[in-house]
């Protein structure tokens, strides 16, 4: 299996190893990639999936690979930001604040504005649609109202990106996009109407300046070349109104042909590639009749063009993986140069050190993950060893050679699997929620495969969906196929029984053992969120406690939901 880091969930990788373990009478597996991720679950899924039994790791330096490798120079080169762009970045920091600060205020979301990233948003707004299912019309009113401030509070996280990253002309085609759907989205209407918003496309209008790294780019793109005009280049950058800016900017040089390489879809203001195109142009790269191609991710996977000796990084990424795959384009037949772009004081630091931080846990991982590995089980005695005869191995290298790129596959399957991802998450909660029904007897696999059937979770989403509890340590086998709450058992402190009187903005207020009424904070709550509306009943290990004569209570675990 090539790049089976891809080996999760429902990846068609996954598939073919169990039909091949299922037939093979002496099953033997190869799997090999150079970016198998720095998450430790995710690294004992991918073995789980093809069946690893053990890990062999080599870098740089080892001599058994040393002489295949060419040396790749990695260089990092910061801009500031002028202070035109500074202005603009505070007006977008005020507006976003404002949106944390509301979402804050009312237990939407944990951390302090300061703190929250944009995965506690996108958690958050997991959370918010899931409660608006279970809800009923007077209680979805707030939650509505709670998913447009989640949302716009996601959109100024991208226009502060888009603004430190690219630049003004990348921000402003998304705010054009914004003016052009702010009828259909409730977010985008509230947005153009602030007053901070106003005086942002205000200030675009009036700064013709250019984000200091294109100009740092057209300069390095420049020096290359006159020093080697044979010289072939890989831009990468995050998105396509920004590959089509660079384009132009640096079709204007002496000696530059840039095109850009995109993916196959298509949107009413920005038309896809072909296979056909994509091919042409990997052609025209390779001939010379390109000397700089302007990628998104599709090209970060698959791309083999051994005359590529420079690859710029526009922008820096978090993924440990595709930092690899990015820096694999260059460096295949000759020593090739990377150089990544970044923004001082802005997320492009955080990604930059992000990513660095990523790939030496991945190292670290890879060296000692082999413990965990367990054996393939074989009833058969080891084959004779039948080696390819010369002519088979030609047909075989013949056919590699003519094998072509598909890149919207991976494209397809990056989608599908977030897909999936959303579905385990959505039924995670359902699941969690009915093993807390049932306090300390918990649910057979079987009992919870029927029950889940009902809210249109199939089986295979589920064994997905209880590895993910117990790896999250919120669900345990109690015996052989039967599951429980590990809240249920491993309850600290006194319990009460906790009836959710009222709703109101940034507490709830509860009633505890049926006699003593209190206030509850979001920060003091620790359990599923969907349990803080109207009328609900749990049993909780949980603390009284008083401000100023008034009664709080801090939830640290629910035990069971009463019905």
């Amino acid at each position: 299996f090539d790049e089976c880091h891809r080996a999760v969930k429902n990846y068609a990788y996954t598939s073919i190893a169990k039909y091949y373990l299922s037939q093979a009478k002496y099953p033997l597996v190869l799997g090999m990639t150079a970016s198998p991720g720095s998450d430790t679950r995710r690294f004992l899924d991918i073995c789980r999936n093809l069946f690893i039994e053990q890990i062999e790791y080599r870098n740089e330096d080892d001599p058994d690979v040393q002489p295949y490798l060419q040396p790749i120079d990695v260089k990092w080169k910061r801009v500031d930001l002028p202070q035109e762009y500074v202005a603009m970045k505070s007006l977008i920091q005020t507006m976003l604040d404002k949106r944390l600060l509301w979402l804050y205020t009312r237990g939407i979301i944990k951390s302090r504005p300061k703190y929250t990233t944009r995965r506690s948003l996108l958690e958050a707004g997991d959370e918010l649609r899931l409660m608006l299912e279970e809800r009923d019309a007077e209680e979805r009113r707030g939650i509505f109202t709670a998913i447009i401030a989640q949302s716009l509070a996601l959109t100024l996280f991208h226009m502060l990106e888009l603004l430190e990253s690219q630049g003004v002309w990348t921000l402003n085609t998304f705010l054009n996009k914004v003016e052009h759907e702010k009828r259909e989205k409730r977010s985008y209407a509230i947005l153009v109407n602030e007053p901070e918003y106003k005086r942002l496309t205000t200030a675009i209008d009036s700064t013709p300046i250019d984000h200091p790294k294109k100009v740092l780019l057209k300069r390095l793109v420049r020096e290359i070349l006159e020093m080697k005009p044979s010289s072939r280049m890989l831009v990468f950058t995050q998105y396509r109104a920004t590959a089509s800016h660079l384009v132009s900017e640096l079709n204007m040089l002496q000696g530059v042909r840039a095109n850009r390489f995109v993916g196959q879809a298509s949107t009413l203001l920005d038309k896809g590639l072909t296979q056909e195109e994509q091919a042409t142009r990997i052609e025209q790269l390779e001939d010379g009749s390109l000397n700089v191609l302007v990628a998104t991710s599709i090209a970060e996977e698959g791309l083999d063009i051994p005359a590529v000796d420079q690859v710029f990084f526009y922008e820096p990424i978090p993924s440990e993986i595709r930092y690899i795959q990015r820096r694999g384009r260059t460096g295949r037949k000759a020593p090739g140069k990377v150089t990544i772009l970044a923004t001082n004081n802005s997320l492009d630091m955080i990604y930059l050190y992000v990513s660095r931080r990523k790939v030496e846990k991945m190292r670290r991982l890879a060296k000692n993950v082999n413990s965990k590995l367990q054996p393939i089980i074989r009833i058969y005695p080891k084959p004779t060893p039948n080696k390819l005869t010369p002519a088979e191995l030609r047909i075989v290298e013949e056919k590699a050679h003519l094998a072509k790129m598909e890149p919207e596959i991976i494209k397809t399957e990056a989608e599908s699997l977030k897909a999936f991802r959303t579905k385990v998450s959505s039924a995670s909660k359902k699941a969690y929620t009915k093993l807390l029904e049932r306090g300390g007897s918990g649910l057979s696999m079987d009992q919870l495969n029927r029950e889940m059937e009902l809210e249109g979770v199939n089986t295979t989403t589920m064994k997905s969906v209880i590895q993910k509890l117990m790896s999250e340590q919120l669900v345990k086998e109690k015996s052989r196929g039967m599951f429980i709450a590990t809240a249920a058992v491993k309850s600290s402190g006194k319990t009460f029984e906790v009836t959710i009187e009222k709703i109101l903005p940034g507490l709830a207020l509860v009633l505890v053992d049926d006699q003593w009424r209190a206030r509850l904070l979001p920060e003091d709550f620790s359990g599923p969120r969907n349990l803080i509306k109207k009328k609900s009943r749990f049993r909780a290990s949980a603390q009284l406690y008083r401000v100023e004569g008034v009664l709080y209570i801090r939830v640290m675990d629910v035990t069971q939901i009463l019905t």
